[in-house]
């Protein structure tokens, strides 16, 4: 029971916060091969529990907070738009790991590409 409630937990850390995972997991004494296939089944999981997650927030922030004025752009919308267009989803997807967590790259990735294929094949 032990085992499981350290693999669970391992699950969580990485599906949250991906980067500290893999030194937990062989802290923890388990293998390189072990740790890898841990890791990756956490980090895949909580791609897919986030991305649903982020589809039904925006949702809801739309329904709860439409605005009926003209959108303006500011310099913060004009920053995202040109990192969004220079880098676009592989940016994203090489930022996910390291600087930005799971969760909130996968929420940025479900409000600026949620009908791409390229993002989620299987939705």
């Amino acid at each position: 029971m032990e085992e499981i409630s350290k693999i669970i937990g391992l699950l969580l850390l990485s599906g949250t916060k991906f980067f500290l995972a893999p030194s937990a997991s062989l802290l923890l004494g388990y293998s390189y091969l072990q740790t890898l296939f841990i890791t990756t089944v956490g980090g895949i999981l909580g791609f897919f529990i986030f991305f649903k997650f982020g589809l039904f927030l925006v949702e809801l922030f739309q329904k709860a907070f439409q605005k009926r004025e003209k959108k303006r752009f500011s310099k913060r919308s004009r920053r995202v738009v040109s990192i969004k267009s220079r880098y676009g989803i592989y940016g994203l997807t090489l930022l996910a790991p390291c600087l930005l967590s799971i969760p909130i790259a996968t929420i940025l990735a479900s409000i600026y590409y949620p009908k791409d294929s390229r993002t989620v094949p299987f939705f």
